[in-house]
């Protein structure tokens, strides 16, 4: 089967399971194809599953059989988001403040991570506006606003984070490092921190909370890096506790608040 027809079957299989409903200008919307082309996708697609599709013949339209048993998609709403992203007009996000990060600055750490590279970077921090450094990165690390790269610093003789829309100037290559990911054990390390609802909401409240996280036993396990620690803590709201339940919602058991202390002050 050619890549393109896997495609289309599995946009097809995504739009009948989660709309209910698929009509040919779908697919010939997110194709860009002609109606008759759009028909013989779906002529197809029944020939691959004969027992998958309905069709309606006063709506004109296709939906799923009781038996209905998807080949092509795994019914993940993440999935359905990304395939029908530029065709629906009935969700919002809210804008972020990406940093559009430049291809200048990200083709040369990437070469240098597959190479196991040192690089010559000019760094910009609060504390030092404009600094020389010599890293060796081994990862790209996205905490949801900002790109950053992990890397050993021969200056601080560790393994840092540095945010990659602070580099400026030339980035210059040096030799093999030896300082790889293996050797940097806040990255190997992985915590699983276990949160449950603010006790200082009532029986009734905590189980609304719980069931919005999907908690089991009034317990939700979030595994990360230790090396990431300060970016989880911080994307669930859990770096500072607040005044009100209704702004904290969740916390960290004592259990895991005593891991995190020990890392944070490691």
């Amino acid at each position: 089967m050619k890549w393109l027809e896997a495609q289309q079957y599995k946009y097809l299989e995504t739009i009948v399971w989660w709309h209910g409903v698929l009509n040919r200008q779908d697919l010939m919307h997110q194709f860009g194809v002609s109606e008759p082309s759009a028909t013989s996708i779906i002529k197809r697609y029944q020939q691959q599953c004969p027992t998958n599709l309905l069709y309606n013949t006063s709506g004109r339209y296709y939906f799923p059989s009781d038996t209905f048993s998807p080949n092509f998609t795994n019914r993940n709403f993440n999935e359905y988001l990304y395939l029908n992203s530029t065709n629906n007009n009935y969700m919002e996000t809210l804008e972020s403040l990406n940093r559009n990060i430049s291809v200048e600055l990200v083709r040369p750490l990437l070469k240098a991570i597959k190479q196991q590279l040192r690089l010559e970077i000019t760094y910009s921090s609060i504390k030092n506006p404009q600094e020389e450094r010599i890293i060796a990165p081994h990862s790209l690390v996205f905490d949801g606003l900002r790109w950053h790269t992990r890397a050993y610093c021969e200056k601080n003789k560790d393994y840092r984070d540095f945010v990659i829309s602070r580099f400026s100037g030339d980035i210059e290559f040096y030799g093999k490092s030896d300082n790889t990911k293996l050797h940097d054990l806040s990255w190997s390390t992985i915590l699983e921190l276990k949160i449950q609802a603010d006790p200082r909401f009532s029986e009734q409240q905590r189980k609304i909370i719980e069931l919005d996280y999907q908690m089991v036993d009034g317990l939700r396990t979030i595994e990360c890096r230790a090396a990431l620690l300060i970016y989880t803590l911080r994307k669930f709201g859990l770096d500072q506790f607040k005044n009100r339940a209704q702004e904290q919602q969740i916390i960290l058991t004592p259990e895991s608040q005593q891991l995190v202390d020990q890392w944070l002050n490691h």
